[in-house]
């Protein structure tokens, strides 16, 4: 992993469920919209690792001038890739399609549920909210549906994920959060 520059994007400290700790310190990947993390952090109660890698908002570039994927939601949009990372795992180590996709489904629907309730937390206007869940659930159909999966049991996982997952303990990590904690997560920030 290359870096051609670095950045770092201050997160208010609390010590409750609706925490977004620390700074997030960032480098960019071989100049794609790509960035990794370069220290852990808490997002929601969520340990983000060190060494994390997203693509921010996943936002078509004819939108950026609306919304751009690093803007304010950057860290609830990464939260979100964490998780879809889960169900991406979980869901190619199940034994079969109907228990991978029962899996993944269920991390997805959090995903998208801690996306919007963090969002919400953060003080993200309500139309640009709305905007990132239309385009999330645009991209939920053509990735987690049923019928785009038929024939397929396994996601493929993007090549920068799978050098991310080289690494043990990130993978290690990424996989000891379970649906139950989640839940409790989405509960607290209903509260």
């Amino acid at each position: 992993v290359t870096g051609v520059q670095t950045c770092a994007l201050p997160i208010s400290a609390h010590n409750d469920i609706h925490s977004f700790s620390n700074e997030v310190h960032l480098e960019w990947i071989n100049n794609r919209m790509l960035v990794v993390f370069l220290n852990e952090v808490i997002i929601c109660n969520i340990s983000i690792p060190k060494g994390f890698i997203t693509d921010g908002a996943t936002i078509p570039k004819l939108f950026w001038n609306i919304l751009s994927p690093f803007g304010r939601f950057f860290k609830s949009c990464a939260l979100h890739d964490y998780i879809c990372i889960m169900a991406k795992l979980h869901n190619n180590e199940a034994p079969n399609l109907k228990e991978g996709i029962n899996i993944a489904t269920q991390y997805r629907k959090r995903a998208d549920n801690l996306l919007s309730l963090s969002m919400k937390q953060q003080g993200i206007k309500l139309w640009r909210r709305l905007l990132i869940m239309a385009n999330v659930r645009a991209y939920t159909f053509f990735t987690f549906s049923v019928g785009h999966r038929i024939y397929k049991h396994k996601f493929k996982i993007e090549s920068y994920y799978e050098t991310m997952l080289n690494d043990n303990d990130i993978k290690a990590q990424i996989m000891s959060v379970s649906l139950d904690f989640l839940d409790s997560v989405i509960k607290g920030l209903k509260g």
